[in-house]
């Protein structure tokens, strides 16, 4: 084969086929087995609760100090912080959570230093921070 083989994709691209843990894939995975759970209750149920748990904990452990969550498929903080959020309340966190409130605050304060809203920041702003506050024991 001899030459060919230089110009493999494979030895090209090193680690691209292997995708590493986003926020976007464990909100996906959390909010598909919540679903799944929601569709077949006793279907592997401890194991379910266990995926969703696992997938909830590392959702919060890779939030940002200012409540954010880096996305890396799309409009990074805006794209990532909306899969958090969505991730967080289908593992059955409340509204009310300390992470989805902090989450709340640095959407609506970047959104007033920027002044430029995306349609994503209006969606944000909108869905959430609404909910934030009428759960909010402030």
């Amino acid at each position: 084969l001899g030459w060919p083989l230089t110009a493999c994709p494979s030895q090209v691209f090193g680690d691209i086929m292997i995708d590493y843990s986003y926020v976007e894939l464990s909100s996906a995975c959390v909010t598909a087995l919540a679903k799944f759970r929601k569709e077949y209750p006793t279907h592997r149920r401890a194991e379910v609760d266990r995926a969703i748990v696992r997938g909830s904990k590392f959702i919060g452990a890779v939030q940002r100090a200012d409540g954010s969550w880096y996305g890396s498929w799309a409009v990074c903080f805006t794209y990532g912080t909306w899969f958090g959020v969505e991730g967080l309340l289908a593992s059955g966190v409340k509204p009310s959570d300390e992470r989805i409130v902090r989450c709340v605050v640095w959407v609506a304060i970047q959104t007033l230093a920027c002044r430029r809203l995306t349609l994503l920041d209006v969606v944000a702003v909108v869905l959430l921070l609404p909910r934030a506050v009428r759960t909010s024991s402030c």
